[in-house]
């Protein structure tokens, strides 16, 4: 399984590749992705620009975590929908929360953690980011389809 991961080494050298080797502070490695940082913010800005080679494929970095959207607005409500089925479609759902009021920002579907790891096996809930406050209470039990979904956030 280890083999499925990039090693240090790996990732330096494709970094390296784009910016000196020198500027690189450090490089880790938390649950799948990678944390770059860099000494120089000139050369941060251009390994942002340009893409890392790796294992034939090109790589896009972001200037910070794309799964992370706490502390941009505090007002945005973090909504789990259960007991939907994954064949359910997810614009299904999303029409339906936007007729109680919520504009939809982002929607992932959560996977399982296991031994303190994110998995590739999918959980059924959808975990939707909605731009607050909410204009109006959204019942805890909706109909998405022929579905009762459940619906948690906090309120």
């Amino acid at each position: 399984m280890k083999k499925l991961y990039l090693t240090h080494p790996e990732m330096h050298k494709a970094v390296g590749e784009v910016v000196p080797e020198i500027t690189i502070t450090d490089l880790q490695r938390i649950r799948g992705l990678w944390r770059i940082h860099l000494d120089d913010e000139a050369e941060r800005d251009i390994l942002i620009s340009k893409c890392l080679k790796i294992c034939g494929k090109s790589i896009w970095i972001y200037s910070r975590n794309p799964r992370v959207t706490a502390h941009e607005n505090v007002n945005n409500k973090r909504i789990r929908v259960k007991d939907v089925p994954l064949s359910a479609d997810d614009g299904q759902i999303i029409r339906e929360m936007e007729k109680h009021g919520c504009s939809i920002l982002s929607s992932v579907r959560e996977r399982l953690r296991y031994n303190n790891k994110v998995t590739n096996c999918l959980t059924g809930d959808r975990i939707l980011i909605c731009d607050g406050p909410l204009t109006e209470h959204i019942p805890r039990s909706i109909f998405i389809g022929k579905f009762k979904a459940t619906i948690i956030y906090r309120d």
